[in-house]
């Protein structure tokens, strides 16, 4: 199968986009902030496995893929919900 020249700009934006999320993972030491970095490792691993599938055991990476991108999503409702309590919390919110 050819490679989809929008699923290597997107590899491409998202190993950019890492970077930085790398060097504020090292700076912010919050809980919340390490399960939303966590999403978005899974969502980067998801993006590798969408243009892996076009290499190399495509029915295999595209489980993969979609493994990671469910791991991501349900990651991110955790850290919003983590970093929502967090904030409600600190501003004296009813829980």
């Amino acid at each position: 199968m050819p490679f989809e020249q929008s699923e290597i700009v997107c590899l491409v934006l998202a190993l950019i986009f890492l970077a930085p999320l790398v060097l504020l993972f090292r700076t912010v030491r919050a809980p919340h902030v390490r399960v939303l970095f966590l999403a978005m490792l899974f969502a980067v691993g998801a993006t590798i496995f969408t243009v892996a599938e076009n290499l190399y055991l495509p029915s295999v990476f595209n489980l993969l893929e979609h493994i990671c991108y469910a791991l991501s999503s349900a990651t991110f409702a955790i850290g919003c919900w983590s970093l929502h309590a967090h904030v409600g919390k600190t501003q004296g919110e009813p829980e």
